[in-house]
């Protein structure tokens, strides 16, 4: 769920910079292979007009990888991988278009850009399938020339320069990639934690100031109505006055029974005090529920109740809605929970799920034996679906309710 910069993790932020200092440093190295094409007379290469289409293919590819860049705000790994393909078939066809004896030369110029190659692979791919690529790049490098060159016999301070660049900027990206991650998940970790922090707060003073209306409430009438009683301004045999008492002992009634029926540990208390911690951030939720089991275990009830607080901070945070709905069922033993709202979505491909899912949704539930279901699309919104297996033989708690409108939204 993505909208603007504002709406974006600590870790997107760090990989759309680094995706920004790659594509700065490819447009480097292409900048001076075009000076160098407009500089050099047309004997240089075997078919110049070759050389001039193969950079032209290279400045065209580099181009769509910036539109990927700025769609996806990173690198998918199919598009890794692609770029691997072509630099490869630049390496070959530019080394067949050289003359021997320029091969090894920077005439030969895919072979510094295909440095930018294996920087773009350090930071895009996981370290088994970067070390396969970067063999690649550079057996085809080394290949490619050789054959050309008849023997491979590069000039030592052309060949180890090269070399030397693709070793230290595979390293180099590899760990600036993986640092960078490592910091901005931190951060987003210390972020919601002080988000929790404050909507925990809030809700505390929710419950204070709910509890301080209803303080005021008993005094302006059930403590009003007694003492007047008692100092016999009230006639309590009237009909009007036995009425006032009735009422009021109708409400009284109401907060007892709200207490005894709704104990900390109930899944419809637990989860409504998320939600309304939920809407101290700017959301409004429709909570609906079926009647659900009574004798839930406490930290089964934790467990629901904190992965459904993290996919309303998610729906807050990153979908760019203000609404959210929150629907709980109980079916063959197993309760499901959706959390679905109507944001801008995101895709799975180019946004990998954080800490927040892997582990304040999905490991919470694994621990219970539960799971999560996601599903979302660019445009269209997000559902979050968390499954839990309960015992059915439990007794149902309580009938349908919700806050906040309560209408359920179309699944």
């Amino acid at each position: 769920m993505r909208s603007g910069s504002s709406l974006r993790s600590s870790e997107e932020r760090a990989l759309l910079l680094l995706s920004i200092v790659l594509l700065v440093q490819r447009a480097a190295y292409l900048i001076v292979i075009i000076g160098v094409l407009l500089v050099n007379p047309a004997h240089t290469y075997r078919h110049p007009a070759t050389n001039a289409g193969l950079v032209i293919i290279a400045v065209a590819w580099n181009l769509v990888l910036v539109g990927i860049v700025r769609r996806k705000h990173w690198i998918p790994p199919r598009i890794a991988w692609a770029d691997v393909a072509i630099m490869s078939a630049l390496l070959i066809a530019t080394a067949a278009n050289s003359f021997p004896e320029q091969v090894y030369s920077g005439m030969n110029w895919s072979g510094r850009l295909a440095m930018g190659t294996v920087a773009l692979v350090a930071a895009a791919l996981p370290l088994r399938q970067f070390l396969v690529a970067w063999i690649t790049i550079v057996v085809v490098r080394i290949g490619s020339t050789t054959l050309v060159a008849g023997a491979f016999e590069p000039p030592v301070d052309e060949f180890a320069s090269i070399f030397n660049g693709y070793v230290w900027f595979g390293l180099v990206f590899y760990f600036i990639r993986h640092y960078l991650v490592s910091q901005a998940r931190k951060l987003d970790q210390l972020t919601q934690q002080q988000a929790e922090l404050k909507a925990t707060e809030a809700a505390a003073q929710a419950r204070l100031e709910e509890r301080l209306a209803q303080h005021r409430r008993l005094h302006d009438t059930v403590l009003t109505t007694l003492t007047a009683i008692a100092r016999g301004g009230l006639d309590h045999r009237g009909a009007d006055v036995r009425s006032r008492c009735a009422a009021e002992a109708d409400y009284i009634r109401r907060l007892i029974s709200t207490e005894k029926d709704a104990p900390d540990t109930s899944l419809t208390t637990c989860l409504t005090d998320t939600i309304r911690r939920a809407e101290t951030l700017g959301l409004r939720v429709r909570f609906q529920h079926d009647p659900v089991p009574g004798s839930i275990p406490a930290e089964v009830v934790d467990a629901l109740c904190g992965a459904t607080g993290e996919a309303l901070n998610n729906v807050a945070k990153h979908s760019g809605s203000a609404d959210a709905w929150v629907t709980l069922t109980v079916d063959a033993g197993t309760i499901s929970l959706r959390v679905v709202d109507r944001g801008i979505g995101f895709s799975a491909e180019s946004s990998p799920p954080g800490f927040g899912i892997t582990q304040s949704i999905t490991a919470r539930l694994a621990e219970h034996g539960g799971s999560a279901r996601i599903e979302s699309e660019p445009g269209h919104g997000t559902i979050v679906e968390l499954l839990v297996p309960i015992d059915g033989d439990d007794h149902a708690e309580t009938t349908s309710s919700s806050i906040s409108g309560g209408a359920r939204r179309p699944q």
